[in-house]
């Protein structure tokens, strides 16, 4: 019966994280190297920028709206809009 004891007491020892085994001095770090960030995935400006015109002979506005990617390709610099 003793040695069921002991190999119950034995495993929570055998279930413990590899951290258990860091020296009690040991500073944990955040790692900020290149390896770090280059995981993470690359945010996409997903925003769509709409532009609302009066045509001519016609009493419906017309509803243009294109990522900031779409208005630079058309030639339109979307800050200059906003202002």
């Amino acid at each position: 019966m003793t040695t069921f004891i002991a190999l119950v007491a034995a495993i929570p020892a055998l279930l413990m994280p590899a951290a258990a085994t860091v020296p009690p001095g040991a500073v944990p770090t955040l790692d900020t190297t290149a390896a770090a960030t280059a995981t993470a995935p690359a945010r996409v400006d997903t925003r769509r920028y709409c532009v609302i015109d009066d045509v001519s002979g016609s009493r419906i506005p017309r509803k243009q709206c294109q990522t900031r990617d779409g208005w630079a390709k058309d030639g339109v610099d979307i800050d200059d809009l906003m202002k």
